[in-house]
């Protein structure tokens, strides 16, 4: 856990972990973000075994999504599912702030 506190520590976001793997046995985490308008997240990656699941409360969402960097923009209320293996990077937009 130090090396992606570590790691994100340098992104311009809040973050806060709403369930560890401690809390759920090893099956997932859960983060809530702040991204401010403009910024990036982060960047193009993937996990070997663990699907990433993001739903955007408010404003907007920049993903580039797969292996060909698909650009999917994900407005309040909705969700995108990003299988293991799956790569994504993220951006926070400047449609909504």
């Amino acid at each position: 856990m130090r090396l992606v506190q570590k790691s994100l520590a340098k992104m311009p976001h809040r973050m806060k972990i709403l369930c560890s793997t401690d809390d759920t046995n090893g099956e997932y985490v859960k983060f809530y973000f702040e991204l401010p308008p403009g910024s990036q997240g982060s960047p193009l990656h993937y996990h070997d075994t663990k699907t990433e699941i993001f739903e955007v409360l408010s404003g907007s969402l920049e993903m580039k999504v797969g292996q060909k960097g698909n650009i999917k923009v994900l407005r309040a209320g909705e969700v995108l599912q990003v299988p293991a293996k799956g790569t994504d990077s993220i951006n926070r937009d400047n449609f909504n702030k």
